[in-house]
């Protein structure tokens, strides 16, 4: 029992020191290392929706739209009311040339989360997909 519950918290921590690492990466703008940190996540907790949607950006960043449209999706799968991750599939979709989609994300977003639609950021990335 005793050496159970250690196992549990070397993954915790150890999985935790992934979260901070990939994130990390993101910072500087690294997109492909902090994708393999948070892959590692992954590998552990399937269904961990942080770690898909840090993957699904890290992707985004990359150029893999699609795969990143993907990834956003199974985060929304596993906590359907993440509004961070329904913004971000707005910008996706709005590069793409998705309006419709991508106003529908959007909407979902800000219906969720409200203080979303302080942040200019939101609405310029719509713009500058137009």
């Amino acid at each position: 029992m005793a050496d159970q519950r250690g196992r549990r918290f070397v993954n915790f921590v150890r999985t935790k020191c992934w979260l901070f690492l990939g994130h990390r990466k993101i910072k500087r703008q690294q997109y492909g290392e902090a994708l393999q940190y948070f892959e590692k996540v992954l590998q552990t907790e399937p269904d961990s929706a942080f770690a898909l949607a840090q993957a699904a950006f890290c992707l985004d960043r990359l150029g893999k739209n699609e795969e990143a449209i993907r990834t956003y999706d199974s985060a929304l799968h596993a906590a359907p009311n993440y509004a961070d991750v329904h913004a971000h599939l707005a910008e996706i979709h709005a590069k793409a040339q998705r309006m419709q989609e991508s106003y529908d994300s959007l909407h979902r977003a800000f219906r969720m989360k409200p203080e979303l639609q302080e942040s200019p950021y939101w609405l310029a990335s719509l713009e500058v997909s137009v």
